[in-house]
């Protein structure tokens, strides 16, 4: 063995083993019962069978079938296991079909069991690199704007580093490349794992919302209304739900679940319920007879797109078409 493969090995392996831990303490703390924690064991162990891939190669009594197999298959679970846990950190409801993307990883293991363990699968290292992009692009669509804690920011990211992490090794061929990425894989796994054991709230903070006390959420609501009715703050542009959350003072991951507990909807769109009402009122105003144009300004719209595109999918017409209405009702 060389020097790097026994790097290499050493960083596996001791990955592999903080993984186990980890995803055992995260399921021990209600965490078939807590979704978040679920999903993020699964995206963690994925991770380590990814890293340990290199440990069950290299190590002196090599077992290169069973580490290739484990490695392709951690590494097919990470992007759905991820974007699962994205869905369920911000209340979304998780349905079966959802765990249909895990079948390509079961469908590997299955695979190596009953088939030719002998036969080369480097095309599920590329379809996982792949298939982690995508699941990394959707989770970041769907959280959008939802305020979620900064340990979500920071287990999301670590991913982002471990999917650039792959690309590269897989487009440089160089043991020593493979090597330093296989270290700085570790040392994001760690602080992941760090992050989780240090704080405290962190399994609070992952509950979903039915797990949340009802009088807390209705009093979070109470705050966030008050301050959209009689300080009209959804006027200010770009308004976020962290700005949402220093006036009330309450976490943003906590209102964004409130929201959607209370309403079934995600920040952006109860704001642009209080916009498009007040839309309204001033379409309706015969004396300022404001233009359209002006109106998406004044009400915390961006601009005039946003509000045409809100107050359609809203009302089911554009503003013209509501103004046009409402003088023909006159």
């Amino acid at each position: 063995m060389s020097f790097n493969q026994i790097i290499i090995s050493i960083f596996c392996g001791i990955c592999l083993f903080n993984c186990i831990l980890i995803v055992t303490v995260l399921l021990f703390q209600n965490g078939f019962k807590q979704k978040p924690q679920l999903f993020l064991a699964l995206m963690l162990m994925g991770l380590g069978f990814r890293l340990a891939k290199s440990f069950f190669v290299f190590v002196p009594i090599s077992y290169p079938g069973i580490g290739i197999m484990l490695g392709a298959t951690g590494l097919l679970s990470v992007g759905p296991a991820h974007y699962l846990y994205s869905l369920s950190s911000i209340g979304r409801k998780i349905n079966p079909i959802h765990y249909l993307t895990f079948l390509p990883s079961i469908a590997l293991i299955i695979t190596y069991i009953v088939g030719d363990a002998s036969k080369p699968i480097s095309w599920a290292y590329v379809w996982g690199i792949a298939c982690l992009g995508v699941f990394q692009a959707a989770s970041v669509v769907a959280v959008k704007g939802k305020g979620l804690p900064r340990s979500y920011t920071l287990f999301s990211g670590g991913v982002a580093l471990f999917w650039i992490i792959f690309v590269l090794q897989y487009m440089i061929n160089s043991i020593n490349f493979y090597a330093a990425g296989t270290f700085a894989g570790a040392l994001i796994l760690y602080a992941i794992n760090f992050r989780i054991l240090t704080e405290t709230s962190f399994f609070s903070l992952v509950k979903t919302p039915k797990q949340m006390d009802e009088k807390q959420a209705s009093e979070v609501l109470g705050q966030v209304e008050e301050l959209m009715k009689y300080q009209e703050l959804f006027k200010q542009k770009g308004l976020s739900i962290n700005e949402v959350a220093k006036y009330t003072g309450q976490p943003a991951y906590l209102i964004s679940q409130s929201i959607n507990s209370g309403y079934g909807i995600n920040f952006n769109e109860y704001v642009n319920r209080f916009r498009i009402e007040a839309t309204k009122k001033m379409l309706a105003d015969a004396v300022s007879n404001d233009k359209v144009e002006s109106i998406a300004s004044q009400v915390g719209f961006k601009s005039n797109t946003s509000l045409y595109q809100a107050f359609k999918k809203e009302t089911g017409m554009t503003p013209h078409q509501y103004r046009k209405q409402l003088i023909g009702q006159i």
